[in-house]
């Protein structure tokens, strides 16, 4: 790696976890976020083991798996604030795992590009900074992307 590649994936990965980490008291948190964070906690306190998560708006329940993606803040404590940062470092952590995966199939350009959009994104950000049930989608699909793209690509 060079170190003007370094320097551009240290700017990227500064924006991300500045505009996903920052100002965390400034987080929207409503009754959604409440309902998860309290199933979450009570499960991580061995008070609860749920089968599922949350209703959606429509009436359907969600599946535990949700759950235990928020598990581990609440494992450290109870307090939500740190739930919310955790999400911003799993969509930080997408970030930089999207641009190793564009670096190594479209070249160093395309994946500085990638990751620039993808940690300066408004809606990305914005949801990042949620307990939403929709929020740990940014992490999961470049897993997945990256996976298929290896098994795909590399078999």
């Amino acid at each position: 790696m060079r170190i003007v590649e370094l320097i551009a994936l240290v700017a990227i990965m500064a924006l991300a976890l500045g505009l996903r980490l920052g100002l965390p008291e400034v987080v929207e948190f409503r009754q959604d976020e409440a309902n998860l964070s309290l199933l979450a906690r009570q499960m991580a306190q061995g008070r609860l083991f749920p089968l599922h998560s949350i209703d959606s708006s429509v009436g359907v329940l969600q599946p535990p798996a949700l759950l235990y993606y928020f598990l581990p803040p609440y494992l450290l404590s109870s307090d939500p604030l740190l739930a919310t940062q955790y999400m911003g470092a799993m969509a930080a952590l997408a970030v930089l795992l999207s641009y190793f995966l564009v670096r190594r199939y479209f070249g160093v350009m395309a994946a500085v590009c990638a990751a620039a959009l993808f940690a300066a994104s408004p809606w990305a950000v914005f949801f990042s900074r949620k307990l939403w049930p929709a929020d740990q989608l940014a992490l999961l699909t470049v897993v997945t992307f990256g996976t298929g793209m290896i098994g795909l690509l590399e078999g």
